[in-house]
């Protein structure tokens, strides 16, 4: 959008905290975008656990109905209205994000590319930067053929975002040579 545009459209991804959401978007309008309104048009949630999905609902309600809230059709994702299928398109403003089914951590568990220079992957809790999310309703089964997926999908130059940041916690392991959470 030009730099003179009223609002600018956003999506949310995985808001848990709303409170800390609303402070966000404020702070990115007044450092980022002159105090233009950035206005929520679509929340994306990667699967149904709280710690990703407890904010759709207060959100929606401050935002109103127009504010889509988008999860996996298989996933019991909160105050979700727009269930996706894997393929799916979403467009946020100018951008393409791309649903890609990714089953492992929940059966339901969707991942979000945003098509770009780069692109970016919001993957939930299917994959950190060294490690993935606990297969709770999956197995090391399902995770593989997911990760060969997201693999797939996602041009080199993809930046990775992952649900929770982990990385401190889990590479230190490897360069000593145990196993995560051995």
């Amino acid at each position: 959008d030009p730099p003179d545009a009223a609002d600018r459209p956003v999506a949310l991804v995985d808001p848990s905290d709303p409170t800390a959401v609303l402070a966000a978007l404020s702070d990115l309008s007044r450092d980022h975008y002159g105090g233009a309104a950035l206005r929520p048009v679509a929340i994306l949630t990667t699967h149904k656990h709280w710690d990703h999905a407890a904010g759709n609902v207060p959100l929606r309600e401050k935002f109103g109905r127009s504010l889509r809230v988008y999860g996996g059709e298989v996933d019991a994702v909160s105050g979700c209205t727009h269930p996706l299928r894997d393929g799916d398109e979403v467009r946020v403003g100018s951008l393409r994000v791309v649903a890609l089914s990714a089953p492992g951590h929940t059966a339901g568990s969707t991942a979000f590319l945003v098509r770009g220079s780069p692109s970016a992957l919001f993957g939930g809790d299917v994959l950190f930067c060294g490690g993935c999310g606990a297969p709770f309703e999956g197995c090391a089964d399902d995770m593989v053929s997911t990760f060969a997926k997201l693999w797939r999908s996602c041009p080199p130059e993809t930046l990775l975002f992952p649900g929770h940041e982990y990385t401190l916690s889990i590479l230190p392991q490897y360069v000593t040579g145990a196993l995560p959470g051995a």
